[in-house]
């Protein structure tokens, strides 16, 4: 297996950056879990960046 660095660079790292900065992390700093509450809404800004990066 050979790395792709240009890959990585262009889809995998936009995409992960999304899921971690809006899904995994506040979840991470306020879990909703323990306090009984719903999962948290992705901001609409967040749909449509990763809309924008489904393309591949």
């Amino acid at each position: 297996i050979r790395k792709d660095t240009e890959l990585w660079k262009t889809i995998m790292l936009p995409r992960l950056k999304i899921f971690y900065f809006n899904f995994l992390l506040p979840e991470l700093i306020d879990p909703r879990k323990k306090r009984g509450l719903t999962i948290r809404n992705a901001p609409r800004d967040t749909i449509r960046d990763y809309s924008e990066l489904k393309s591949y």
